[in-house]
């Protein structure tokens, strides 16, 4: 599987005036000011994931996949856990099982997302120090 390529900025941006949004997906969102003038921008942010980082999830499998944290810190209310990135790879045209593995026959259990409007396939495992 191909890995994508990394980048050291944990978001990028573009901006865009007069209403325009952003997409709001899995690893994409946007922020919107309206000025004292009326005009209104937005910011369109896409997160960039890279192996190593960390970022918050929940016990059910849920993760705040904006979010990036220190893997080592305490885990704030509401989240229950820590995901560490194990792997960012070029989305697969179909998804299968092992697609995160790292090694033949690996038995880590790992939790993917397909993000980035389903062009990239993060692989991640539940952080225990």
């Amino acid at each position: 599987m191909r890995r994508v390529r990394q980048s050291a900025a944990a978001t990028s941006g573009t901006s865009g005036a007069e209403g325009g949004e952003g997409p709001v997906d899995a690893g994409r969102s946007h922020l919107i000011h309206t000025g004292s003038t009326g005009e209104t921008v937005a910011l369109c942010v896409t997160r960039r994931f890279a192996v190593g980082q960390c970022f918050l999830g929940m016990a059910d499998g849920g993760a705040n996949l904006m979010s990036r944290v220190d893997c080592q810190g305490e885990v704030p209310s509401p989240y229950s856990q820590t995901y560490h990135v194990t792997g960012v790879y070029a989305a697969p045209a179909q998804h299968q099982a092992g697609e995160c593995n790292r090694v033949a026959n690996d038995p880590t259990q790992y939790a993917s997302w397909f993000v980035d409007g389903g062009s990239v396939l993060v692989c991640a495992v539940v952080f225990t120090g």
